[in-house]
């Protein structure tokens, strides 16, 4: 069962997370647990990398830029919400990030995805 700490605006009231809400659920259950996984994976493969990165005097890289060179091996074969959800958050910032890391964890652990 969904509690507060699965819903994004408990974390973040942002244009990106209204958007996702909008898209996909007020709790983004209309995304698959496969695809939950895999933008977790994403967000943490771009974290790491962008830290690296600055922790070696280089300029921050947003998702969009790292998705244009990252070689990800997604395994999620669902319609286009994986690349429509990656879209919404091309430009998001590094809490956004973070926030959305959590909420997707939430919503794992509490069941909360498309069957």
């Amino acid at each position: 069962m969904a509690t507060k700490h699965s819903l994004p605006s408990y974390y973040l009231n942002s244009e990106r997370f209204n958007a996702l809400m909008s898209q996909f659920g007020e709790y983004f259950q209309q995304l698959s647990a496969i695809e939950k996984f895999e933008l977790i994976a994403i967000l943490a493969w771009w974290q790491s990398h962008d830290t690296e990165v600055q922790n070696s005097g280089g300029d921050p890289i947003s998702l969009e830029e790292y998705l244009d060179f990252a070689d990800l091996p997604l395994q999620s074969h669902f319609d286009m919400r994986l690349p429509m959800a990656l879209e919404i958050l091309g430009d998001c910032s590094e809490r956004e990030a973070l926030s959305l890391l959590v909420i997707l964890a939430n919503q794992l652990s509490e069941g909360v995805f498309a069957q």
